[in-house]
């Protein structure tokens, strides 16, 4: 509430017509200003179930859900990222206006083509050395204990490499520290790289055979997760392995961009699904992620907000 104070004191010093909250610390920043300056435009774009997170405590996900059904009748403009999405929220806050969808799509023109030797260089691993690559923070709840298990019987041509940060990164650190000893040099079972920028991560992503998503059944957040990831890994031209949450499995079975798992998978589910990705099927795949890119990209998302601002702006 005091950060949020804090947004809100610095947007009243300006001249703003529209305030556009991300995410609750946005919506919360959004509502003081508004309750102040009734005749401003407040649009709330929502990229959580927020109160459906797996919170450490009942009484966070309360206050949560406080925060958005005090907040809802002050909102003018409602956006999220998936039709489920939509779905939930009208259901729960029937105050909030009616959702727009704006998904987590990257721009069309970051396609790759060719090969790229920088995740390989990155992780000190040999150019044939095959990478299914976890990227994005390393957190709990998205598979990282499941993959440092199947890491354990990892085939030899494969390597699992980590690019992010987070809570995990130690225990990370110290599995690769008992398991890469095992291996001859460049061909490590683990390797672990900073985040990319974000202007040259497909650049980065492209390296990989595969890109993993193991996020795992612990809220509604997560069954109906629609990761940037789902669009970062076929921007790349790498096709997913994914664990079979709701909205991720739609996506991928519709445009065949790589594998599902069981929502509730094991650590042999992710070792017998890379048996699926076989090299004689990297064409196939590239080409299913090209064609990907030519529907579900951000220009075919963009009009919607740049309508709703026309709107606004008339």
């Amino acid at each position: 509430r005091m950060i949020a104070g804090l947004l809100a004191k610095q947007i009243l010093k300006t001249d703003a017509t529209v305030v556009h909250g991300h995410d609750i610390m946005g919506l919360m920043a959004a509502t003081i200003v508004k309750k102040k300056c009734p005749e401003i435009t407040l649009i709330w774009d929502a990229h959580e179930l927020y109160s459906e997170v797996s919170y450490k405590s009942a009484t966070a996900g309360e206050f949560i859900d406080a925060t958005i059904n005090e907040s809802a009748p002050y909102v003018d403009y409602f956006t999220t990222i998936s039709e489920s999405f939509v779905e939930i929220y009208k259901q729960k806050y029937p105050e909030l206006p009616a959702g727009e969808v704006l998904m987590n799509a990257t721009r069309q023109t970051n396609w790759i083509e060719g090969e790229t030797s920088k995740l390989h260089d990155a992780s000190g691993l040999k150019h044939d050395q095959r990478i299914l690559l976890f990227q994005g923070g390393l957190a709990e709840g998205r598979g990282i204990s499941a993959l440092l298990i199947a890491a354990q019987a990892l085939a030899p041509e494969w390597s699992i490499v980590f690019m992010g940060s987070g809570k995990m990164s130690d225990e990370i650190a110290s599995v690769a520290a008992a398991l890469n000893p095992k291996r001859e040099d460049g061909r490590s079972v683990i390797a672990m790289i900073p985040s990319a920028p974000y202007h040259e991560l497909s650049e980065w992503t492209a390296g990989a055979d595969v890109g993993i998503i193991p996020y795992e059944n612990t809220s509604l957040n997560h069954f109906y997760c629609t990761p940037n990831k789902l669009w970062e890994y076929p921007n790349a031209g790498v096709p997913i392995l994914a664990s079979g949450m709701f909205e991720m499995s739609k996506m991928i079975t519709e445009h065949g961009t790589g594998v599902l798992m069981d929502k509730d998978f094991t650590p042999s589910d992710i070792l017998d699904a890379l048996k699926q990705f076989t090299p004689d099927l990297r064409a196939h795949y590239r080409a299913q992620c090209k064609a990907f890119n030519d529907i579900e990209n951000w220009e075919k998302y963009e009009p919607t907000l740049l309508n709703i601002y026309q709107g606004i702006a008339r």
